[in-house]
Parts: C-alpha cells; structure tokens; sequence
C-alpha cells in the first residue's frame, strides 16, 4: 500500500495554533473553539487511520469501536471539557446554545466516527468494504487506500480554511482557498488513481469524488464551529426554509397557514418560513442553488413535517413517490407532446391524498411512525429517481434527469432542519439514533433502493429499513441490460449507485438489494423488504406476458429468500402498489409492518397458490 503520505496533510492543513479567533463568535471562548475543532480533526484522523488499516488487512467488518478509535474519542471529550468551561464558552450567542457541553460533545464525538464511515463506505465500498476486497491488482488497492486516507486530509484541511477566515472575520477569499486545495488533493489523487481507475472501481471520477468529499467537510465544519454565518456550507443546522404552501395540522383538521402561490400567482415565488413543530412545509429548491429540478427544468420541491410537539424527531418516515417512466425517444417524446404533468412540480400535495403517500402515516393509533417526521419527495423526472442533473433533449423537447440529486439534495435540506430543530431544543443530533421507514412505491421503490446506502452511508441515519412496495426491476430476458443503460448513459446512474454495486446488472433489483442485504446487519433494523402483488400490469410490461414476469417474481423470490436481512410480502392478487389493508396470509401489510418496526423481526408472508392461468408454474422452492 502507498497510503497519502503526513507530508501532504501538512502541506494543506493551516496551523490551527495560529489563528485569531477573538472573533470567532460574539461570546464563544477562542481557545474553547480552537479546541472544539482541532479535537474533531484528531479524532477523525484517528478514526480514517484506523478504519483504513482494518481493512487493508483484509477485513470486511471493521468498526469505529476499536480501542484507537475509543482511546480517541476519549481523548477528544476530555479535552474540550477541559477547554470549555461552559456551553456559553463554546457557542457565545448562536442557535446552538440550547445545548448543554455533554451534548455538544456528544455530537463532536458522533460527528467523529460518522466522518470516517462515510468516507469508508464512500472510498472503499461499503461498511464491508467490497470494493477494496475485490480488486484485480495491488495498484487498484493502494489507489482506494489513499483515496481514503487523502479524502480525511482533504476534509481536515478544508475544516482548517473554514476555521481560519471565521476566526479572522474574513472569508472574502475561501473559494479561492479551497479551489488551490482542491487542486493540491487532485494532484495527488491523480498519482494514486491515474486514469479513470477510480471510477472504474467505485464509479466515481476524481472531482465528483472531491466533491462529495467538500460536502463531508461542510459537515465536519458545522459540528465543530459555533457560527458559521459567512460561509455558504452544504452541511449544518437550517432554521428557516423556503416554503410555498404551509399547513398546520391540529388532530384530524387542517388549517391552512399560507400559499404563496394563490397570493402571488407566481410558482416559483418562495417565502422564507421557520418550520413549526407538526406543520407541513412544501419546500422549493432554487434549481440554480442546488441543482434540483423537475424533468421540465422547474424548481424541486417537497413536503417535510416536523414531528408533533412532545414527539420524538428523530422518528422519520421517508416517502419516494411513483409514477412512471420514460426512457425511449417515443416514451418521452409523448409525454412531452402531451404536457404530461408527471414532469411538472406540483405531484404532491401537502396531506398526502394520494393514497400511497400515506400508507404508513395514519393507518394505527400504535404505529410508531404515525407522530414522527415525515419526509414526502415527489417524483417529476421519470428516471425512477435515478438520474444525477443531465438534460436529455429529444424532438419534441428535453426532459432533465435529476431524480437521484433531487432525492439526496432534499434530505440533506431536511436532515439540516431537523438538526436545527433538535438543537434548538437542547437535543443533540446524533443519526446514529434516528430510527427510519423509508417506503417507496412502483418507480419510488426504485428510488428506496437506489438510495438506501445515502440514508446509511452518508445520512449515516443506521437504524434504517426499506419498504419498496413494486418497482421490483426484475430480469427480463428480452431486454439486454448493456442496452437498457446504454439508454440511461447520460443519467450518470452509477454516480448514484453505492459503491459496492457497480456492476451493469446491478440495475436489477435482485442484483442491487442483495448487495444491500450484505452489508447489512450492523443494527437490528436494518432490512430490506420486498412487497409487491404476483399478479401486476404494469410491472410486467415488456415482459413475455404476465405469467412470464410472475413465473420470474418466483424464481428471484427462491434465490433470495434465505439471504439475511432480506423478507418478502407478496400476495396471489393482482394489482399495483400494495395498500396498507391489504393482507398476505391473512395478515394485513400494516400489521406486518407495524409487527417489524417493534420487534426487529419480519417474517416472510408469501402466498404460493398458483391459480389456472396458462403458463404459470408453481413456485420452483418450498416458500419460507
């Protein structure tokens, strides 16, 4: 291995000890602060090292529980306990003063181990580090170890210019600074990746990687800074949004608060809005902030409800929204023909009346999820929440495939609301804790699967479980999947995949959730669960016939059904989206999924009737 050498970190990181920090907050203690960050640094440091070491070893389920790592951490509360006398010296006046030291520290220590997670399972593949494990050559793996080990020196040194102009008062040139250390990382990562290796590997070039590595900075900044109010970061606590429509929600009524729409008649006219405890907020992404956009090049937007009063946050029920899809030239030319609004930005409303939107919300008084927050994205590019910002031009006009950024760009704005909102409260935001449904339904059960490692890996929400409900993408013999991504080739798709899924197949769902299901298990609720009616017309189309696809449905369900943290709902009915009523084996899908949520268990309810249809066979194993 030829790990990134201390050299070159020295080189990027600006010496902390030097830096005035006098005005770093109005109240916060300067050495408090420095302190603050520097422990952060050392810690993650530690934790990268060590991560990287693990693995280069040959491990495949390396933690942040090691003794380095613990030693670290203690290391780190001790020496901002030692240094911050007071919450007030560490915060001063910001929004964060509401927490206590411990929490602080708390999230210093959480943000520690989260940093050197996500750039492991980012770099190497994974909590299990596939990629790493299944390199054809020593060039490929010392290219991933250094790509690891450079990405923490990039972060450190990031964090090191964002602290050093707001302890000046002065980040009038931090985009200049960060593009010339940008350019030093790329330099070296360039010599440990020559080519496209990187990308050959995990599916990543060399700036996108950067990029994501910037974000990861953002966030290692926002944790260790009290005040952050020069900087533009992509990480952090967000006290106010800007919403187009409020509702309050009181019980089983609904008070409208505001619809800037209707007051404006303007659609792209926002106002900024500090969300309240049980509203829900329709929030807009300025296409050209964040690079979110509906398929007809409007602004993103999504709905996000903080949890009621007395209720936990932290408690979060993600929905991806179907709908569809266009991928040929006379797919999408008709729907462009038509004004078809499944490219438009309005699919969604406040309350969720489409009724796959709220399956999970208010079915039970019991269900865990009905009083958390909820996160609703709606689905306006017909890419199956796949594509990564491309603009696809076709005759009759161009459809913008941004499914994947606006997915992931919409829950790293909620996650910052919900972290302002906790803190605001006292509570510290540790993601480790965040306990997560995240239910998608037909083209969004593509999108759950698609992005179930962001909500792990770079969320690092762990306590996350998948409910695709349809969106099964199973193997059509008719349809070469060499072609099929030839047709997606500008969507940059795998960008979006994990890095442990590369592979062309992994575009099928039996190939990119069992991949999932093996890297799964670090938490009791971490699973994957597949439900789907065994009779369905629109899953099937392009299919031989019907028979063919359920025929097919049982052969994958044979394959996959013993491998862990994978269950199966599947029903002898037909239909498409299965609702929360609807019963397998007699049990109903929300007592099968309510059952889940509070024991940890799901076992398999799969009906194996096999009615008189011609060409459908019985199911080829014993089901479970």
């Amino acid at each position: 291995m030829k790990p990134a050498s201390k050299a070159a970190l020295l080189l990027l990181l600006p010496l902390l000890s030097q830096s005035k920090i006098a005005n770093a907050s109005a109240t916060a203690d300067p050495l408090c602060v420095d302190t603050m960050v520097q422990s952060l640094t050392n810690c993650a440091t530690t934790a990268t090292e060590a991560l990287t070491s693990c693995y280069s070893s040959g491990n495949t389920n390396c933690s942040t529980d090691n003794s380095a790592i613990s030693q670290a951490l203690d290391s780190l509360q001790a020496n901002v306990f030692s240094a911050c006398a007071s919450q007030t010296d560490m915060f001063g006046s910001s929004s964060n003063s509401q927490l206590s030291r411990s929490k602080a520290v708390s999230q210093l220590q959480s943000q520690c181990r989260t940093t050197a997670q996500t750039l492991a399972a980012r770099t190497l593949g994974g909590p299990q580090a596939k990629a790493l494990n299944n390199v054809t050559s020593d060039n490929e793996s010392d290219c991933l170890q250094s790509a690891n080990l450079l990405a923490q020196d990039y972060v450190n040194a990031v964090s090191a210019a964002h602290h050093q102009c707001l302890s000046n008062s002065d980040c009038s040139s931090i985009d200049f600074d960060i593009n010339n250390l940008t350019a030093n990382v790329n330099n070296q990562l360039s010599t440990a990746c020559p080519s496209s290796m990187l990308e050959d590997i995990i599916g990543l070039p060399n700036q996108v990687f950067l990029q994501r590595t910037a974000k990861s900075a953002d966030c290692h900044t926002a944790q260790a800074y009290p005040n952050q109010n020069q900087l533009t970061l992509a990480c952090g606590p967000r006290d106010s949004v800007s919403a187009t429509q409020v509702f309050q929600v009181n019980g089983d009524s609904t008070t409208q608060v505001f619809n800037v729409e209707t007051q404006n008649g303007n659609p792209s006219n926002t106002r900024e809005h500090i969300p309240q405890r049980g509203e829900f907020v329709e929030i807009e992404l300025d296409a050209s902030e964040f690079g979110a956009r509906c398929g007809d090049g409007s602004n993103y937007r999504f709905w996000l409800q903080l949890a009621p009063a007395g209720e936990p946050l932290n408690r979060v029920y993600l929905y991806t929204q179907g709908g569809g899809g266009c991928v040929t030239n006379d797919e999408c030319n008709s729907l462009l023909a038509s004004d078809s609004p499944k490219l438009k930005n309005n699919r969604l409303d406040a309350l969720g009346s489409n009724p796959d939107s709220v399956a999970f919300h208010t079915p039970k008084q019991s269900n865990p999820f009905r009083t958390g927050s909820k996160i609703s994205l709606p689905y306006c590019t017909q890419d199956g929440h796949l594509g990564n910002g491309a603009e696809q031009v076709f005759s009759e006009g161009s459809v913008f495939r941004s499914g994947a950024r606006n997915v992931r760009v919409a829950l790293d704005y909620a996650r910052d609301v919900i972290w302002s909102a906790m803190n605001a409260e006292g509570k510290a935001y540790l993601p480790n804790d965040f306990l997560v449904l995240f239910h998608g339904t037909s083209a969004g059960g593509v999108g759950a699967s698609n992005h179930y490692h962001y909500v792990l890996d770079e969320l690092n929400w762990s306590k996350t479980s998948v409910a695709k409900n349809t969106g099964l993408t199973l193997d059509n013999p008719l349809t070469d999947i060499s072609t099929k991504l030839s047709l997606m080739e500008s969507w940059q798709v795998k960008q979006t995949w994990p890095s442990y899924c590369q592979a062309d197949n992994c575009t099928l769902g039996e190939v990119m959730d069992t991949a999932h299901a093996e890297r799964l298990g670090s938490d009791p609720r971490q699973t994957f669960m597949w439900i789907s009616d065994q009779w369905d017309g629109v899953q099937s189309r392009g299919f031989a016939n019907q028979a063919a696809w359920t025929n097919i449905l049982r052969e994958t369900y044979c394959r996959m059904k013993d491998i862990p943290h994978l269950a199966f709902f599947l029903r002898v009915s037909e239909g498409h989206v299965v609702q929360p009523s609807a019963t397998s084996k007699g049990v109903s899908l929300s007592d099968w999924l309510e059952n889940y949520l509070y024991t940890g268990v799901a076992n398999d309810l799969v009906e194996d009737q096999t009615p008189a249809i011609p060409g459908l066979y019985n199911f080829p194993c014993t089901v479970n």
